[in-house]
């Protein structure tokens, strides 16, 4: 799966700038904390649910070396398409009537995995993602 993503901004004292992908995953601004990193992103996933605001942790230790990611994003301007209310989904629909089996980490270090899952909530105006990343090749 392709991504475009548009340049990261952060204005001085700490305001963020919006940022654009076209598909699920984007870059984002970070805040650490030893193991667990804190961060939010913006874009517009429009081929796949729409544009939408996270917020999420990526937690390394030992039981995750690649790192488990953990967010949450709220649709901005109407409800998500192409999502269905639920628990336990696997895969993003797309405009062009597939499916993507994989997730790009929203955090902005460009890890992939196939290994993740969301729910969506009952008013498609927001999703829970949870995804799990390799550990790094030695």
């Amino acid at each position: 799966m392709k991504r475009v993503t548009m340049l990261v901004v952060a204005v001085v004292f700490g305001a963020f700038a919006s940022v654009a992908s076209a598909s699920p995953g984007a870059a984002a601004v970070h805040r650490s904390a030893g193991m667990k990193t804190s961060w939010t992103a913006e874009y517009d996933a429009s081929s796949y649910y729409g544009p939408v605001k996270c917020t999420g942790t990526t937690t390394v230790n030992k039981k995750y070396p690649g790192g488990k990611e953990t967010e949450v994003c709220e649709s901005v301007g109407g409800p998500l398409v192409h999502m269905k209310a639920g628990k336990g989904q696997h895969a993003f629909e797309n405009t062009e009537g597939g499916t993507v089996n994989e997730w790009e980490s929203d955090s902005g270090d460009g890890k992939k995995t196939t290994e993740y899952s969301y729910s969506v909530n009952k008013k498609l105006t927001k999703f829970k993602l949870v995804a799990i990343y390799a550990a790094p090749e030695a």
